[in-house]
C-alpha cells in the first residue's frame, strides 16, 4: 500500500514541477518493475493451473 501511495505522489510530482529530484523516479522505476514482476507471475501460474502452458 505505501508504494503505491508512493508511485502516485511521484507522478503528482512530475507532472506538476519542472525539475524532480531523480529518487521519485528510482521509486517509480522499481515499483513498476515490481509490478510487471507480479502480474506476470499471477498470470503464469494461473496458466499453469489451467494447464495452458
Amino acid at each position: 500500500m505505501e508504494l503505491r501511495k508512493m508511485l502516485y505522489k511521484s507522478m503528482y510530482k512530475k507532472r506538476n514541477s519542472f525539475f524532480s529530484p531523480p529518487m521519485p523516479t528510482i521509486t517509480s522505476y522499481f515499483g513498476f518493475l515490481l509490478a510487471i514482476l507480479t502480474i506476470t507471475s499471477v498470470i503464469f501460474i494461473g496458466l499453469s493451473k489451467i494447464r495452458l502452458i
